[in-house]
């Protein structure tokens, strides 16, 4: 995936994040694997539903895609500008590259919340798995 596109890319759709971008001035092709989730929210929710009606929606794809935008979750680097592999690296490192690559990114593409406090990740599996229909904690 990527903001312009390119050789081996997929540019993003309307059925995927919208592109704030898209009337900017392009910026540099940058090709990377991530690891994330798309989803849409619906009353503070993510709604898995309504993610999936955008395949069948035919005219009515772009009002869905205007109501309720989707969102890029991202996870993980899986390999970063250029096609370089960092599966290798710790977790924390492909985290921090990940952080700068999406300095200037739309809100659309949000990395998850990460920690290594025990007591967060309770709070997070105990009120905002419930709350917001997350899956759960990794």
């Amino acid at each position: 995936m990527s903001r312009r596109g390119g050789p081996g890319s997929q540019q993003l759709c309307p059925t995927c994040p919208r592109r704030p971008w898209h009337h900017a001035k392009p910026c540099e092709y940058v090709q990377l694997q991530i690891n994330g989730e798309l989803i849409v929210w619906e009353r503070g929710r993510t709604n898995f539903a309504l993610l999936q009606r955008r395949v069948t929606a035919g005219r009515a794809l772009l009002r869905l895609v205007h109501d309720f935008p989707a969102h890029y979750v991202l996870f993980d680097l899986l390999a970063g500008a250029g096609g370089e592999v960092v599966l290798g690296l710790p977790l924390s490192e492909r985290r921090a590259r990940l952080e700068r690559l999406l300095v200037d990114a739309p809100t659309q593409l949000t990395l998850t919340p990460q920690t290594t406090d025990t007591q967060q990740v309770s709070d997070w599996l105990v009120n905002w798995t419930v709350a917001a229909g997350i899956e759960g904690v990794l």
